[in-house]
């Protein structure tokens, strides 16, 4: 069972937060080449309460899990892409990329000790209505953290 329990902010909402953080960007740019690919593209860093960004549901890393959980469900078929502002699917997704982030491979670490270790370094990458583009395992390991031990993890809530 999640620690995490998704509080999802209307579209309007977070975009609205973001605009006004991103007024005052914390220390500058960071450059990226993944929003167009192989062209460099500074983005601007903000500091985001953790409960604003929404998790993308066209994610095609947890889309057999997304599948099989409708199945289990006997949910619409469009439960997953039709939710990006449905706290249900968003909490689905939530569990489904909490999973993710606890799973080894080969000799990687599960995402989620890196951060109990490491701490957050690189930034999430969100649209401008708060939709994550880059970082949905890290957000939801970050999200788990700091709901089973804020004192631990309290960087997390941003």
């Amino acid at each position: 069972m999640s620690s995490y329990q998704a509080n999802t902010k209307p579209q309007h909402e977070r975009k609205d937060i973001i605009a006004a953080l991103s007024v005052k960007p914390l220390g500058g740019e960071q450059p990226t080449y993944d929003v167009y690919e192989g062209v460099r593209t500074m983005l601007s860093v903000i500091r985001l309460p953790i409960d604003v960004p929404v998790y993308r549901m066209a994610n095609a890393r947890t889309q057999t899990e997304q599948l099989a959980y409708i199945a289990e469900k006997k949910l619409p078929a469009d439960f997953f892409h039709a939710g990006q502002d449905n706290e249900e699917a968003q909490q689905a997704q939530h569990n489904i990329l909490r999973g993710f982030a606890r799973a080894s491979s080969g000799t990687i670490k599960p995402i989620i000790d890196e951060l109990e270790r490491t701490k957050q370094t690189e930034p999430i990458m969100i649209t401008p209505s708060g939709v994550v583009v880059n970082g949905n395992r890290r957000l939801a390991a970050m999200r788990e953290l700091y709901a089973e031990r804020k004192a631990e993890f309290p960087t997390f809530a941003e």
